[in-house]
């Protein structure tokens, strides 16, 4: 059996007044400004640790992190390998742009989601957006993940390049 120690935390930001946010670890989840959450897991089976990061730019943002995190908690006895992991997020990101065509109020409804898929034999590290996965290594984070921005001048903010929803018409991730 494996044992995992895991904290996930988010934060408001610097450009918005409210957290869009949702943390999602195995059965636990929590919602917004002071979104926090460490666990001791022992792993048996599949499990998700994960944050989406609602799209404060768009209507619907904590809407679509919520979705985005409940969903995911709920399928992740279905998942059994990488492969299974990607379809869960394809999938994820069809559920957000679906729900978003429900209500004008939640037109282009967006999230980003980073985490963990973590089983007693296999551990994968996942991100569509760019929220970031850091592993914690002799007291140093060290960023794991990738962030899909495209930067004009190579520095500071860009432009989302991936993410759950967030469109008007459907797009692969």
């Amino acid at each position: 059996m494996l044992t995992v120690r895991a904290s996930l935390r988010s934060h408001v930001g610097l450009e918005r007044a409210t957290n869009q946010d949702t943390i999602g670890i195995a059965h636990f989840m929590t919602i917004g400004s002071s979104a926090y959450l460490t666990v001791d897991l022992e792993v048996e089976e599949s499990t998700i640790l994960a944050v989406a990061d609602g799209m404060g730019g768009h209507l619907g943002g904590e809407t679509a992190s919520r979705l985005a995190i409940t969903t995911l908690l709920e399928a992740q006895d279905s998942i059994s390998d990488v492969d299974s992991l990607r379809d869960q997020l394809t999938n994820l990101n069809t559920t957000v742009f679906r729900e978003s065509l429900l209500s004008p109020e939640r037109t282009a409804m967006g999230t980003t989601i980073n985490g963990l898929w973590v089983s007693p034999k296999e551990l994968c590290a996942f991100n569509v957006g760019d929220s970031a996965t850091y592993e914690l290594v002799d007291g140093y984070l060290i960023k794991r993940s990738v962030d899909d921005v495209r930067r004009e001048d190579g520095a500071g903010s860009g432009t989302l390049t991936q993410c759950l929803g967030g469109t008007r018409t459907p797009v692969s991730i």
